[in-house]
């Protein structure tokens, strides 16, 4: 958790050539200086949240805004990461003297520094938010998430970063939540505000605040193989792979007898379990967030509590049909192989696949003779041509 520093936040006037949502979101700025001295326009890449990215091309979009030519755009940035992105959408030529006041620059000096003086604040890098300071006398009082009371609930007050350039929507915070944790010395950790309302998140019943919620989700739901691999990926190109011990991804390629499991099939990573818990997986990224840096870091880590109650998650009890029909790669014999196939399927349904099997094959077989019979065609004309 990062306590907010206002000497960190600032602004910079650019023209930027071109914005990508492309391997996690980038810009390309124009290097006015190189530029000059080269006598060609030179841009330089510099990479953004994905979010960000997203966010300018959608908003550039609805407004009728090209990127054929470079534009002016005010970049908001904190510490090392870019938080907001103001394009100008009036013309403009690069050289020509500049009158232009950004919304952004505006709302930082109206509203976000005098908020920010007011109570302890923090940020994520994409929210600005308030941690009561006597809250390791209040833990006991916040709501549950687990049974051992171990994780709990904390509804905060939010400024988004993304929110800069709307002004009506900066006057007034807004709710979002954190999980503290309490470990054996008395220490609370805490994890971004990712979620709305972290007390309905991966609700099965209809959307109630329920009493130890994570406790739910941990006794219904499984941490698949595809948030462990994204994980390993940001985690290890962060800390360094003595930190990825607790995936145990070792284990996982011997269950898929398999060294290259980012090529195991897309439905087998989203179903297929690892052996840590939910619950255990919470804790462990708060643990490792602690050891974040910079903010570029930590927002980083951030992605990973997102994507783990999205798309990290699955429902074991409602995907153990469909994955024993698919199958999970293992090793086996041509007769154990088929042995196997007439164990979990009829005579009828086994002919009836093999002439569906046939069926297609025998059309692909058309077809190659098909496109041969037209290639040779064309050369017999344009040798008749000739």
């Amino acid at each position: 958790m990062f306590k907010f520093n206002p000497e960190k936040l600032r602004t910079e006037l650019v023209w930027i050539k071109s914005i990508s949502t492309a391997l996690g979101g980038s810009i390309r700025v124009i290097d006015e200086a190189a530029s000059t001295k080269a006598g060609f326009q030179v841009a330089v890449r510099i990479p953004v949240p994905f979010a960000i990215a997203r966010q300018v091309k959608k908003s550039s979009k609805a407004a009728g805004l090209g990127w054929m030519v470079p534009r002016k755009c005010c970049v908001v940035w904190y510490d090392d990461l870019i938080v907001s992105i103001e394009v100008k959408t009036s013309s403009t030529v690069i050289g020509a003297p500049q009158e232009w006041a950004p919304m952004s620059e505006t709302m930082i000096r109206t509203q976000v520094l005098p908020k920010t003086s007011i109570g302890d604040w923090y940020t994520d890098g994409a929210y600005l938010y308030t941690i009561p300071s006597n809250l390791e006398s209040r833990f006991d009082d916040l709501q549950q998430l687990t049974e051992d009371g171990v994780l709990r609930g904390l509804t905060v007050q939010c400024i988004a970063f993304k929110h800069l350039t709307l002004p009506m929507l900066m006057d007034d915070t807004h709710s979002r939540s954190v999980v503290v944790g309490k470990k054996s010395n008395g220490q609370l950790m805490f994890t971004p505000p990712v979620w709305k309302n972290i007390f309905t998140v991966r609700s099965l019943d209809g959307g109630q605040t329920v009493k130890n919620r994570f406790d739910i989700i941990d006794n219904t739901f499984t941490v698949n193989l595809e948030f462990a691999l994204h994980a390993g990926k940001v985690l290890g190109k962060l800390f360094g792979t003595q930190y990825l011990q607790p995936l145990r991804l070792a284990d996982l390629m011997v269950k898929l007898v398999t060294v290259n499991l980012p090529r195991v099939s897309r439905t087998t990573r989203e179903t297929f379990g690892i052996s840590m818990s939910f619950n255990q997986t919470i804790g462990w990224l708060m643990g490792l967030s602690s050891k974040c840096d910079t903010m570029s870091e930590y927002h980083e880590v951030r992605g990973l509590f997102k994507m783990l109650l999205t798309k990290g998650l699955f429902d074991q009890n409602t995907n153990d049909k469909a994955r024993s029909i698919k199958g999970i790669p293992k090793v086996m014999t041509t007769e154990s192989a088929v042995d196997d196939v007439k164990s979990r399927m009829s005579p009828q349904q086994i002919q009836d696949y093999w002439m569906k099997y046939e069926g297609a094959n025998a059309r692909k077989r058309e077809k190659q003779v098909d496109l041969t019979r037209d290639a040779d065609h064309n050369l017999d004309n344009m040798s008749s041509s000739l």
